[in-house]
């Protein structure tokens, strides 16, 4: 059942959980306008403002300034692109959901089997448990029909995709939530 699930999580991510596509365009023009700057900024720096009056009274302040000021521009610029290219991957989005397949899936076996210990350890609220569930003939009713296997891994797969497809849409960088 996991693995069933866990073989379609890229399919499954494509569909419920689309990442933006990667803006390229907008790193080129980031790195258009930083060699812009760079290519005004040294002969402005150098011609233009070093002839005013505060740059002469201030010579060393006015280095300072310049470096600073050159520095803090490329660097912003650069941390700019650093954080546009920091979004999830394609990737990230399955190994998170199918690693939340396994807690779900885990949560559900363990339940069954610390059910399965209470009711049939044989003790205290186990053994009233049990007896209360198969007291007077009533456990299964004759009448009832139990389900296949086919229809109970289909009614698991229902279960779980119902728990991830919200999950997938937190994880996507679009506005995928019907609320």
């Amino acid at each position: 059942m996991k693995n069933n699930i866990e073989d379609k999580m890229g399919t499954f991510t494509d569909t419920f959980a689309p990442l933006k596509k990667e803006d390229v365009a907008l790193s080129v023009i980031l790195d258009i306008v930083t060699i812009g700057y760079v290519s005004f900024a040294a002969p402005t720096w150098g011609k233009v403002v070093k002839q005013m009056d505060f740059a002469r009274r201030n010579g060393g302040n006015f280095d300072t300034l310049k470096d600073f000021t050159n520095g803090m521009v490329t660097q912003g610029m650069t941390l700019t692109k650093d954080i546009l290219a920091s979004k999830k991957t394609a990737l990230d989005v399955q190994n998170s959901l199918a690693f939340r397949t396994s807690i779900i899936v885990e949560t559900y076996l363990n339940s069954i089997v610390a059910f399965a210990a209470t009711v049939f350890g044989g003790k205290g609220d186990g053994l009233d448990l049990l007896s209360d569930i198969i007291a007077d003939g009533k456990m299964i009713d004759s009448g009832l029909d139990t389900l296949a296997v086919n229809e109970t891994s289909a009614a698991i797969n229902k279960a779980l995709y119902a728990q991830l497809i919200p999950m997938a849409w937190r994880q996507t960088d679009r506005d995928l939530n019907p609320l």
